[in-house]
Order: structure tokens, then sequence, then C-alpha cells
């Protein structure tokens, strides 16, 4: 928290805030990448045997 303010004060509120919110929900954001990854294999795998 005792760094916050000065990077509040230095780089600007929005900068600080996308930077929190950044760091909050990365693992939401890499939870996501898995599971679009995963359904892009899915659909692959329904495309290539739909092709037969």
């Amino acid at each position: 928290m005792e760094e916050l303010i000065p990077a509040i004060a230095q780089v600007g509120f929005p900068i600080a805030v996308s930077s929190y919110l950044l760091i909050k929900f990365q693992s939401t954001i890499d939870k996501q990448s898995q599971q679009l990854e995963r359904i892009t294999l899915l659909i692959e795998t329904l495309m290539k045997r739909l092709e037969k």
C-alpha cells in the first residue's frame, strides 16, 4: 500500500488503476486463455470428424 501512493502521484491515476486491475485479474485472464485454447482444439477436432 505504501508503494501505491507514490505510483499514483508519479504516473497518474488511470495508469495506477490499470496496473492494479491487470495484476488483480491476471489469473482470470490466464484461465480464459487456457479455455480458449481448449475450445479451439475441440472445434478443430469436430471439423476433422465432419470432413470424413
